[in-house]
C-alpha cells in the first residue's frame, strides 16, 4: 500500500512533505531534526504495517535514495538537506518508489531552477524539497 493512501500514515506523510517544502522555500534549509523524525516515521510505518519485510524495504529505500543522490550532492547540485529528505522519503516509499520520486523530482526541479533564477534567487539555491515532495506524492498516486 502506498504510504500516502494509508488512513493513519498518509496525513503524516503529506504534512511532512509540505513542511519540508515550506521550510526549504522560506529558509532554503531543511533541518536535520525534521529529516530524522520524518525518516524514523517512515521506518516505523514500514515496520508496523509490514513487519521485518517492511523494515527491510524502508531501509532499502533509504539506502537507494542515498545512492542516487550522492553524486549530485558531491557535484554540488543538491545540498545535504535535500539528500537527507530524499532518504527520509525512501524510508516510507521503498527503493522502487523513491527512485520514481527522485526522477519526478528532477523533472519538476528543472523548471523550479529556472523560476528561482528568474526571480533573482539563484544564489539562495533551488528549493528541491518542493520538487522531491511533489515527486514523492506523484510516485504514490501514479506508480510506474
Amino acid at each position: 500500500m502506498s504510504p500516502l493512501l494509508d488512513p493513519v500514515f498518509g496525513p503524516i506523510f503529506l504534512v511532512g512533505t509540505i513542511i519540508a517544502g515550506a521550510c526549504d522555500l522560506h529558509r532554503r534549509r531543511i533541518s536535520n531534526a525534521q529529516n530524522l523524525v520524518f525518516g524514523l516515521a517512515g521506518l516505523g510505518y514500514q515496520g508496523l504495517y509490514f513487519g521485518l519485510e517492511g523494515l527491510a524495504t524502508g531501509l532499502a529505500g533509504l539506502l537507494t535514495a542515498l545512492l542516487i543522490a550522492l553524486l549530485p550532492f558531491i557535484l554540488g547540485v543538491y545540498k545535504g538537506g535535500d539528500v537527507k529528505l530524499l532518504m527520509a522519503l525512501g524510508a516510507s516509499l521503498g527503493p522502487r518508489s523513491v527512485t520514481q520520486a527522485f526522477l519526478f523530482g528532477v523533472v519538476l526541479g528543472l523548471p523550479l531552477a529556472f523560476l528561482t533564477k528568474a526571480m533573482g534567487q539563484a544564489a539562495r539555491g533551488v528549493p528541491m524539497a518542493v520538487a522531491f515532495g511533489l515527486g514523492a506524492v506523484g510516485s504514490c498516486l501514479w506508480p510506474l
